[in-house]
């Protein structure tokens, strides 16, 4: 991890490995803002929200404060607005306490960010990525999405931070619930182990739970509404997630790779493979990349994309990024035998698409 993202991570209190390190103060204000469109050639939306006409969703401004208590316990939490939830409602994206027992040992406690991924701890931090939105094939959070991500937990978590050379390896496990845009998992149980250098990340994470249908396109909607999940006759299956992350820098060139592996207990048409790899060359300012994405789910849905796009640093804390995604799709299998209803999903296109579509992206990122 580069002295920037480290600098950029302790200040935002987006890592929750170092969400706290650093604070001179006992109160600190941040916070980040993107101002992004997009548009496709497709009069079907993506992702519930992209279409021919165009669309400024990706669009999303946060503040967050902490607080520090005394020299072991601190607060903090973040308020989001995202044109994905719920028209730009504001809520709170996290809000946790942290009490240090040691300088190897803390205890996080309340809304934490899911710890499990690359991004996932700052998923709308733009500035922190290349490109204008994290790779949609792993990320998606919207129903019908891969599942391997969550916005936040619900519970708590233990921080084990050891750095015996110029590496720093950390081990957290957490329990809690998380909420999902079409049900919520229950008695979660995982970890995440990390190491960390200078140029380099790695990430390897699982957890488990019980999945709660409702909401959404799931078995909450309306009759009739099933969409891209079937009927699963008020069962409450058990599901475990996988997850794998490395990036890495070695000149100019930068590199990231992630895949998750999900499955539903009972529902095998549910499971999903999903990843990418990313690689960029900085030249001055500009960072041009170009990524591979695939999702794919044993019902037969699937979904794969090669994103083209450049990254211009304007400032130390602000950044214009263009993208430019062709995206190839396939729907379900019309019955795998277990009770898939009129879905017409293809791909991350929930009311369905016959054609290759390409979407194009501009976003600013700043930070304040």
């Amino acid at each position: 991890m580069n002295k920037t993202l480290r600098f950029v991570v302790a200040t935002l209190m987006l890592c929750s490995g170092s969400a706290f390190s650093g604070v001179e103060d006992n109160i600190k204000i941040g916070g980040f803002a993107s101002a992004a469109y997009a548009v496709s050639d497709s009069v079907d939306p993506y992702s519930e929200r992209i279409d021919e006409d165009g669309s400024w969703d990706e669009t999303r401004l946060a503040l967050n404060i902490s607080a520090k208590i005394s020299n072991k316990l601190s607060f903090a939490g973040q308020i989001l607005m995202a044109g994905r939830e719920n028209n730009f409602d504001a809520h709170a994206d996290w809000a946790f306490g942290r009490y240090k027992f040691s300088d190897t040992t803390s205890v996080l406690f309340g809304k934490i960010k899911y710890p499990s991924t690359l991004f996932s701890e700052f998923y709308d931090v733009g500035y922190l990525y290349p490109w204008s939105s994290t790779p949609q094939e792993l990320y998606n959070l919207e129903v019908g999405g891969s599942g391997a991500v969550y916005e936040s937990v619900k519970g708590a978590s233990l921080l084990f931070t050891m750095m015996p050379d110029e590496i720093e390896y950390v081990f957290q496990p957490f329990v809690g619930n998380a909420d999902m845009e079409d049900g919520t998992m229950k008695k979660l149980v995982g970890f995440m182990v990390s190491a960390n250098g200078d140029n380099f990340q790695v990430k390897v994470g699982y957890n488990q739970g019980e999945f709660h249908p409702g909401g959404g396109h799931g078995d909450g909607g309306e009759e009739g509404e099933e969409g891209v999940f079937h009927d699963f006759d008020d069962e409450t299956p058990d599901k475990e997630t996988w997850n794998f992350g490395a990036s890495g820098e070695l000149g100019n060139l930068v590199g990231y790779v992630e895949y998750a592996r999900i499955k539903y207990d009972g529902f095998s048409g549910l499971d999903t493979d999903a990843g990418y790899a990313t690689l960029g060359y900085r030249i001055n300012k500009f960072l041009p990349h170009i990524t591979f994405a695939s999702f794919e789910q044993d019902n037969g849905r699937e979904q794969e994309s090669v994103t083209l796009g450049v990254k211009y640093a304007l400032t130390d804390n602000a950044s214009l990024k263009v993208d430019w995604s062709v995206i190839d799709t396939q729907p379900p299998e019309e019955d795998d035998g277990e009770g898939w209803h009129g879905i017409e999903a293809t791909g991350l296109f929930f009311d369905g698409t016959d054609d290759e579509v390409n979407i194009v992206y501009l976003t600013l990122d700043v930070l304040f």
